[in-house]
């Protein structure tokens, strides 16, 4: 289930830039502590974090002027 939530985080104040904080995996589940270790978990972590970074810069770019 992909979950996306909007919220004003502290560790992201004062940023200058678009940012995010992803968590993926609650360490302190056994479970999900298990799946995290997983060389296939991390690729498609990372592989999603990757298309959800083009799929924002591929609708928010601005023209860039020189």
């Amino acid at each position: 289930e992909d979950v996306m939530q909007e919220a004003s985080l502290r560790v992201l104040e004062g940023v200058d830039m678009p940012a995010a904080l992803v968590e993926v995996a609650y360490l302190t589940n056994p479970t999900q502590d298990k799946l995290a270790g997983s060389d296939s978990f991390k690729d498609t972590v990372a592989q999603a974090i990757f298309d959800g970074i083009m799929m924002f810069r591929a609708t928010h770019s601005e023209p860039r002027t020189q």
